[in-house]
């Protein structure tokens, strides 16, 4: 998405990595600390980013991540 020709799509898709950034690497922490974060991932893209994830068309992708943490 960061190098998507629409404008709308490449700037949701910049704000979605600073957030995914921003969580570090998940996968390598401790089952615990991991589980939280992907929580917190999951409320946050479905909550204040939701927009985001809609104009990034990543919406297919989050149901995937919340499947896999339940």
């Amino acid at each position: 998405g960061l190098k998507h020709f629409n404008v709308e799509i490449r700037e949701a898709a910049k704000r979605l990595k600073i957030l995914r950034d921003s969580s570090g690497d998940i996968a390598r922490k401790a089952y615990s600390k991991e589980s939280g974060d992907v929580i917190k991932l999951l409320a946050d893209l479905r909550g204040p980013y939701a927009t985001d994830v809609t104009a990034a068309r990543f919406g297919e992708w989050v149901d995937e991540l919340e499947v896999d943490q339940n």
